[in-house]
């Protein structure tokens, strides 16, 4: 190693670390051209001070690193030590984990580029806050319907997603928030890179509106653009979970023209990244886990949007399977690079400096431009035991056994007139009455294909063929709403021409009609139905005629009404009328409301007919090859026994085995398939499922997974091995374990789980995340143990499992189904006489006739609903 004339232990002024680097270019010996950064993070160790990033540059300098990755934004509000902007900004307001006045960004900029080492900044779009309201961000503090929630919080206010409050990816006004973040940073610091991190979404299971009445939500958008009645499922749902990533590729596009557009910018081209999910061993993009948290990553490299992705390829070396999976890590990720660049993403913490050589040295073989560190603070793992050393001598390590010469970043061809072969041509597209942009419309350059205008009616088209000079194209716009227009754009190669487009007049809407004619609904079932437009658009939606309550919403979707029983039998019309400032239109159709089918209270079983021993409805765990990787060997059992009190007679079933890790992907299938006593048991899927369940050690997520059959066997009867499953309980999965209701541990007590598919969330195993079947049955296929902190070894105790009525039955308190004499002696109990309150929860139910006391009127209603024994009751009796 050569020697060092500047000692980097202190904070150095600048023309100190110049001469550093003087001194290691004295021989005149220059590496080739590679991308040589580390990630410096605002929640960890030294960055914090103005002597801290002396030390950032002096270090970066002594391990002839050429790129410094700052993280100026993570969480936007300054609620904690890496909160808040690490600029001097008018948008975000500013950090207090910084200690110095100072401007931290315009600060390290300065001393970077006089050092000669380029600056990047990191940003992170989405993450607001991690309490509600926001501290001190006044701005998303007053925009509640900014956040984005999980579906079962949709409607109810802001609420957090697995611990942080999330912006809302297709929120317009969210896209335009963050875009004025990245035109600050383009006008007031002369920075070398932009680089997005979190740009995707925390939880597959995310994307729902916390404000319902909020017309631009990712949700709202998606449902007025393709038309989707109702709220589709968290996963599973194609287009659903499509849109979603475009609401992610919208934002990534246009930071890439925001970016070539600030031609003025002094340290142009500047560098577009991204940090982004590893492929692993992916060579089908769509199986990877960017894909399933909405990162399409590939698309960014393949159009041209990125100029570097980095993969997170955080892999210990010391382990086998890590190590394998670095590497594959770092190969299949050059298999979706297309002519962009890859920026490994290695890990230093989780490794000892001498692998994490091997491992950046890997990445350059394999043929990446270029490797990022994380972190600049954390840098060893040297004794192996997983927690993260800031050992600073790994700066001057990997100047003397890697970077042992400087080197300058690696070209950018595409950036370069000289070599470039395409250009970019980008956009808005504007109603030209209102003046109000133009969602999803679709702009053609001649040749290519079209592209959607985003929800402020943004295009960006790339990698349009051109020279230097400029190449001429036509362009055309089309949306269902407008007359189409066209247009002439000259694009040149490596740059960027914008032309916006007007739209006139609207056109007249044009209602399509409304299949099926005439439409059904249950009683007690909410009526939905979207309405579309072949042509034109609606500024407003009326309702002319139809039920009471009904109404409709700016994007043309029918709700309110809920049939009520005396609507059984009748055929109700609507009628709907669209409106704007050409003209009007007006549907109609007809709905007939349908009633419910008897039901009693059906027990799957008991268990008490069968021997202590036997296997009966489920397998044993291991017996599913879907999950036997995830469990150790033994324990492997579950047979019925009398070792425990049951929850009712003297037999129930014993489950037990044991998890190989903690790893949060790791579940076990406890599946009916071919049991040899009641396999496959056949119910309805609007049936509750209720199942009894001992716990006495540790915590499960459970969920019940259900498959769809298009057979039509009695309840209870075999239905087969075919069709989808669907996981019911569980609002996401973790890889394909799904994240079902919590239990805990309650030794001696048996507690009681119930699922219904109805209004339970709905995750897909096999399926498509919809609880549906032609004949409106399915199969009760399995329980879902997934591991939550501890791997075992489990025992679980099983006890009547049974199926419910999907509806309540007025006066039947012990849920059978019928009305009888055990139900009569509840009722007795809970008499209070006449105008005297009835306050007892469990009496609640006996107040048939919705006042507050239970008399003889309620004593009236009980007798019209009473049927006796194994009759079922009629949901209706009460009215």
């Amino acid at each position: 190693m050569r020697s060092h004339s500047c000692d980097v232990a202190r904070h150095l002024p600048v023309v100190l670390l110049i001469c550093l680097v003087s001194a290691l270019s004295a021989d005149g010996q220059i590496a080739p051209p590679a991308f040589r950064a580390f990630w410096v993070s605002t929640n960890g160790p030294g960055a914090h001070s103005q002597a801290d990033l002396d030390n950032i540059v002096a270090r970066a300098i002594q391990g002839n690193y050429n790129v410094i990755n700052y993280m100026i934004l993570w969480v936007h509000d300054p609620g904690g030590t890496s909160h808040g902007a690490y600029w001097n900004s008018s948008i975000v307001p500013r950090t207090t984990g910084f200690v110095d006045p100072i401007d931290p960004l315009a600060y390290l900029v300065q001393q970077a580029h006089a050092a000669g080492l380029k600056m990047h900044v990191r940003v992170i779009p989405y993450v607001a806050s991690v309490t509600w309201p926001p501290n001190q961000h006044t701005l998303i503090a007053t925009h509640p319907e900014w956040i984005t929630v999980m579906r079962e919080d949709m409607g109810s206010g802001p609420a957090d997603t697995v611990g942080y409050y999330m912006l809302d990816p297709g929120s317009p006004e969210v896209q335009e928030y963050v875009i004025s973040i990245i035109h600050e940073l383009l006008q007031n610091y002369e920075i070398d890179g932009i680089h997005l991190d979190f740009i995707r979404y925390l939880n597959s299971g995310g994307g729902y509106p916390s404000d319902l009445s909020y017309m631009k939500s990712s949700l709202a958008r998606f449902q007025t653009i393709t038309g989707y009645s109702g709220v589709p499922s968290s996963t599973g749902e194609a287009a659903w979970d499509d849109f979603r990533r475009r609401t992610v590729d919208e934002l990534v596009r246009r930071v890439w023209a925001e970016i070539a557009d600030a031609k003025s910018h002094p340290r142009q081209p500047i560098s577009y990244t991204a940090a982004v999910f590893s492929v692993g061993s992916a060579t089908d993009f769509t199986k990877s886990s960017a894909w399933a948290h909405f990162q399409n990553w590939e698309k960014w490299m393949r159009l041209g949007w990125l100029d570097a992705a980095c993969p997170m390829n955080y892999r210990r070396d010391h382990i086998t399977s890590d190590y394998n999976a670095y590497r594959n890590g770092v190969d299949y990720a050059l298999g979706f690079r297309h002519d962009r660049h890859i920026y490994m993403g290695q890990c230093l913490y989780r490794n000892t400096m001498a692998n994490s050589i091997i491992q950046t040295q890997y990445a350059y073989n394999a043929g990446c431009q270029g490797v990022i560190q994380f972190s600049y603070g954390s840098t060893a793992d040297e004794n192996l035991d997983d927690v993260p050393e800031t050992d600073w001598s790994w700066y001057p390590y990997v100047g003397a056994h890697l970077y042992t010469e400087p080197a300058a970043t690696p070209d950018m061809p595409w950036r370069n007139p000289a070599t470039a072969t395409e250009g970019t041509l980008w956009g808005r597209v504007i109603d030209g009455s209102t003046g109000k942009p133009v969602d999803d419309a679709a702009v053609t350059v001649a040749g290519l294909e079209p592209v959607r205008t985003d929800g402020n009616g943004y295009y960006v088209v790339t990698r349009i063929p051109s020279t230097a000079a400029g190449t001429n194209y036509s362009v055309t716009a089309d949306h269902l709403g407008y007359s189409g227009i066209s247009d002439q754009a000259t694009v040149m190669a490596a740059d960027i021409t914008r032309l916006d487009m007007v739209f006139g007049a609207p056109l007249a809407p044009v209602i399509s009609e409304v299949t099926p004619n005439p439409d059904s609904v249950r009683v007690f079932e909410p009526y939905s139905r979207s309405i579309r437009l072949d042509q034109g658009m609606a500024d407003a939606w009326t309702v002319v005629s139809g039920p009471p309550g009904a109404s409709i919403s700016a994007i043309g979707q029918v709700s309110g009404w809920t049939p009520s029983p005396p609507e059984i039998g009748q055929s109700i019309v609507f009628v709907v009328r669209a409106t704007n400032s050409t003209g009007s239109d007006e549907i109609s159709w007809q709905v007939e409301v349908q009633g419910l089918r008897p039901c009693l209270l059906f027990t799957i079983t008991d268990f008490e007919a069968y021997g202590s021993g036997v296997e009966v409805l489920f397998r044993r765990p291991r017996y599913s090859g879907t999950t036997s990787g995830d469990l150790a060997l033994t324990p492997d059992s579950a047979k019925v026994t009398r070792e425990v009190d049951a929850f009712s007679g003297d037999s129930c079933l014993k489950v037990q085995w044991q998890y190989v890790d903690t790893n949060p992907e790791r579940w076990m299938r406890l599946t009916t398939s071919g049991a040899p006593y009641i396999p496959n048991p056949t119910m309805w899927l609007d049936t509750t499922i209720r199942v009894r369940l001992r716990l006495d050690s540790g915590r499960l997520r459970l969920a019940a997974g259900i498959r769809e059959i298009a057979v039509d066997p009695e309840v209870g009867e075999n239905g087969g091995t075919t069709g989808p499953i669907e996981w019911v309980g569980a609002a996401s999965k973790i890889d394909a374990a799904p994240q079902g209701v919590l239990v805990e541990a309650m030794p001696g007590v048996w507690q009681t789980v119930v699922f219904n598919p109805v209004s339970d969330p709905v995750v897909p195993f096999t399926g498509d995340g919809r609880i549906e079947s032609a004949t409106g049955k399915g199969t009760f296929e399995e329980l879902a143990f997934s591991v939550v902190d501890t791997v075992g070894p489990f025992t679980v105790y099983i006890d009547d499992v049974e199926l419910l009525c999907p509806y309540p039955i007025p006066g039947d308190w012990d849920e059978d189904g019928d009305v009888d004499q055990s139900d009569f002696g509840h009722f007795q109990r809970c008499l209070s006489g006449d105008s005297v309150p009835q306050n007892n929860p469990e009496c609640q139910g006996a107040r048939l006739d919705a006042d507050s006391d239970v008399d003889q009127l309620d004593l009236a209603v009980f007798q019209r609903c009473m049927v006796g024994n194994a009759v079922p009751g009629d949901p209706f009796c009460a009215w």
